[in-house]
């Protein structure tokens, strides 16, 4: 609307820093609005990090590459009490990673990813 252009990338460090040195009210109160948020994730990232460090069942997803903290948290509130289940198939197929398949005239089809395995 005021013929600004910015060329950094919208989710980049580099972009909020042009963005800084626009002289406008509006942008700085967005600004503030981002820096608050940040602030609060930051906060809540962090009582993840203390809550879990030392517990073995979040450790144990976390031995997968790029399964943190937050996502190995995540992981294990889907799962529940994994001895409802009464083999990894069984929690493969509640997870929706088991691959349907199909086969007819000795030919053997694999479709999407489904649910197949009901849970004990």
């Amino acid at each position: 609307m005021n013929n600004i252009h910015i060329d950094a990338n919208p989710f980049t460090k580099e972009f909020i820093e042009e963005l800084r040195r626009i002289d406008d009210d509006r942008v700085k109160s967005y600004l503030r609005l981002i820096d608050a948020f940040n602030a609060e994730i930051h906060d809540a990232s962090t009582i993840i990090v203390v809550k879990v460090k030392d517990k073995q069942y979040a450790k144990l997803p976390m031995t997968i590459s790029s399964i943190s903290y937050y996502s190995a948290l995540l992981i294990i509130s889907e799962i529940g009490d994994i001895d409802r289940f009464k083999d990894s198939s069984s929690l493969v197929a509640y997870a929706g990673l088991a691959p349907s398949t199909y086969s007819s005239g000795g030919k053997i089809y694999h479709g999407n990813i489904t649910k197949q395995v009901g849970v004990t």
